[in-house]
This record gives C-alpha cells, sequence and structure tokens, in this order.
C-alpha cells in the first residue's frame, strides 16, 4: 500500500493505491490535519479530533482513522507521520 496526501487550500485529499485499487478520500476544513496527525504520530493517546461537520478522526489499535459525512479511511502508525508532513509541507 501507498499512502499520499496534499492540502489544497484546506481541502487535503488522502489517497491509498494497492496493486488492484485506488481510493481517495476529500476532507474539508482541514488546514491543520497535518498538525493534528502529527500529534497523534507524538502521542497515540491524544485526545480524538472532533472538527465536525468537517471531519473526526480518532486513534484505532492499527492507526488513525479519519471519517468525515462522505467515508472514511484508516491510516496505518506506519504512515501516520509521513502523511502528516505531506500535509504540512502543502
Amino acid at each position: 500500500m501507498i499512502y499520499r496526501a496534499s492540502l489544497n487550500n484546506s481541502t487535503a485529499t488522502i489517497s491509498v493505491t494497492t496493486i488492484n485499487n485506488m481510493a481517495n478520500i476529500k476532507i474539508t476544513g482541514a488546514a491543520n490535519l497535518g498538525d493534528q496527525l502529527h500529534a497523534f504520530a507524538t502521542d497515540p493517546s491524544a485526545e480524538p479530533i472532533d472538527n465536525m461537520p468537517a471531519y473526526t478522526a480518532y486513534p484505532t489499535d492499527t492507526g488513525v482513522r479519519l471519517a468525515t459525512h462522505n467515508g472514511q479511511i484508516d491510516l496505518p502508525w506506519r504512515w501516520l507521520t509521513s502523511i502528516a508532513d505531506q500535509l504540512r509541507a502543502a
């Protein structure tokens, strides 16, 4: 699996590519999402993020789940810093 993230204005796009599939999720109001994900990467016990109606983010056993009204994506712990850095660099 390969995860990529980008930020355009305040809309984040996170995509995951596997051998046979590609999926992405767009998250509005996500200007600070990179910093928020970085906080989870450095402290997995960080408080869940409730930025509704735009999105929520909370830790799971395997990583962080981002949920919007259009769907959700699970970000594995090993990819979390990379995704946060990609969003922070935008």
